[in-house]
């Protein structure tokens, strides 16, 4: 820390400064950071602010720029453990930026692609139509006619957001090791995934084969339309994209007095996006209406790939049995679930957390489906997170932002469909699917694949754990009478599980090549004039009975 301290002495003491100016001082103490800032300022109390802390929060996140700008709205995502007054004012971050001189958008094409914009561009739109903290878009048209929109980062951005970063590392594993709330929450996680996502979103051609991949998931349906990537102009700090114009969803009077009809365009925006989250586990991460445009045949054109989600199997389960579970006021499916998914504390009152389900049950009990709001479901959700500091997995808060910006949008193209009455039927459509019998039978090879091999392993563990109870030091400590006969009895048991169910499948196995054979070539039951198939069942089964004699001989049955 201390290295680090004074390779980015001038970047820590403005975040220290931010913090202190806007009433957070108390935090450099608690980081042992304080000494960072000039003499004059080190001791200087705080000054009261008749702003909120909420707002007070968002102020130092905007003064902070890029890095901190895109933390600030990962933040507001997480709900379980930020208070709703703090995630409030997060949400409120704008992601925009002065547009940079276009003479460093000249040097960075040329620097990427390898030559002026002239001998790559017919026409190359000197001022951005949109500028944000880590790119601006610039629209162009290519030599071979083609029209794009390009999109170019911010020069010196990485080396910037990696100091940030690393600055940010540093205070978190202090946090961690010094307050209550690092024990809790482990910051150091948090800033690997923050970490993780920053970058992926700095490297373009990640943007691009998120583009690409949503793409092929739609192939085939004229709802949705992905703009092509051209990759030969494509970078890591450089994205030119097919150039695709249309009315945002945004504009609903446009939308109106064109002629599209408002509440078919609302069910179909839902539709898809429930189709990206629940089967297809990949999902555009920012569908706010600023990205989305209606083309001129109806179709919804989706824009700017940098944000994504992904999905586990078992998260859409998961999403699935809430959905589920709120439509049909099943109160222990939807506990089932929330304990499955939560990391729940050892030290938390399961009767009281169960009474706060119960209220949230009983509060949409008489709702009718159309009734209910995904978004009220998931705040409540994460208040109860939030005050039994159960920590939700990191997958689900962007995807609860995304349903509820879904929501929003739906509301506000249409206010009288309900989200529910579309969500549901995919819900119950993924739960058939996964409880259909080939993907069970691919789920238990799954099962069987990555525990069967240990099996052999058992008898060899038992007989270490008793050799080492044997030991002086340890019988010295433990002893229990039996202890040894129980191991004996155990290390039997399982070598005989393990036979039994080795000899059943060869069993089966040379019992399935007899009919196989036999229905093949009727005529003919040997190989090679020898009959390999019939000696080997005939000797599984003798085994097999032998094993069975056996276990009844020895009266442990």
């Amino acid at each position: 820390m201390i290295k680090r301290r004074y390779k980015h002495i001038h970047r820590l003491r403005v975040i220290a400064n931010t913090f202190a100016k806007h009433g957070f001082g108390y935090l450099l103490d608690v980081l042992g950071i304080r000494d960072v800032l000039p003499p004059f300022k080190r001791f200087q109390s705080d000054k009261s602010h008749r702003l909120s802390r909420g707002e007070r929060v968002r102020l130092v996140f905007e003064e902070l720029g890029t890095t901190f700008i895109k933390l600030g709205q990962v933040l507001s995502t997480r709900s379980d453990f930020l208070p709703r007054d703090i995630v409030k004012e997060l949400e409120k971050l704008q992601d925009w930026a002065s547009p940079v001189d276009f003479s460093f958008v000249e040097q960075i094409i040329k620097e990427e692609l390898g030559g002026e914009i002239s001998e790559i561009f017919s026409y190359f739109d000197t001022k951005p139509f949109a500028s944000a903290s880590i790119a601006q878009v610039h629209e162009a048209e290519l030599l071979t006619g083609e029209k794009v929109v390009v999109k170019v980062q911010r020069p010196n951005l990485k080396e910037v957001v990696e100091t940030d970063l690393e600055i940010l590392f540093d205070l978190a594993r202090i946090a961690d090791r010094r307050t209550s709330w690092g024990e809790k929450y482990r910051f150091t996680d948090l800033v690997e995934e923050f970490s993780r996502s920053i970058l992926a979103e700095m490297d373009f051609r990640i943007e691009g084969r998120n583009g690409e991949r949503l793409k092929e998931n739609f192939m085939g349906d004229a709802r949705v339309y992905i703009p092509e990537v051209f990759w030969d102009y494509s970078t890591s700090k450089v994205l030119t994209l097919e150039r695709i114009s249309g009315i945002k969803l945004s504009h609903v009077d446009k939308l109106a007095a064109v002629g599209f009809d408002k509440a078919e365009l609302a069910e179909s925006f839902a539709q898809v996006m429930m189709k990206q989250i629940l089967m297809d586990g990949f999902f555009h991460g920012d569908p706010h209406p600023g990205n989305v445009v209606v083309l001129e045949n109806g179709a919804l054109g989706f824009m700017d790939f940098g944000i994504v989600g992904c999905l586990s199997p078992d998260k859409k389960n998961q999403l699935a049995q809430i959905i589920i579970a709120l439509a049909s006021q099943n109160t222990d499916l939807l506990m089932h679930t929330i304990f499955e998914m939560g990391v729940i504390p050892s030290g938390v009152s399961r009767r009281e957390l169960k009474a706060d389900l119960d209220k949230l049950r009983d509060k949409y009990y008489d709702k009718p489906v159309e009734d209910i709001k995904i978004g009220d479901v998931f705040n409540d959700l994460f208040d109860i997170s939030f005050k039994y500091d159960i920590r939700m997995p990191s997958d689900f808060a962007p995807l609860a932002k995304v349903v509820i910006i879904t929501e929003g949008v739906v509301k506000q193209l249409a206010p009288e469909l309900s989200i529910m009455k579309i969500v549901e039927p995919f819900a119950r459509k993924l739960i058939k699917k996964q409880l259909s019998p080939f993907v069970l039978k691919k789920n238990l090879w799954g099962y069987m694949l990555n525990y069967i091999y240990l099996l052999p392993e058992i008898p060899k563990l038992l007989r270490g754990l008793k050799e080492r109870l044997d030991e002086p030091e340890v019988r010295g400590v433990i002893r229990h009478e039996g202890f040894e006969r129980l191991l004996m009895k155990m290390d039997q048991i399982v070598n005989r599980l393990s036979f039994s169910i080795v000899l059943l499948a060869f069993s089966i196995i040379m019992s399935g090549l007899v009919v196989a054979y036999a229905l093949s070539t009727p005529k003919r039951t040997v190989f090679f004039d020898f009959p390999i198939f019939e000696v080997g069942f005939i000797a599984g089964g003798v085994l097999f009975f032998w094993l069975i004699i056996s276990i009844i001989r020895s009266g442990r049955m």
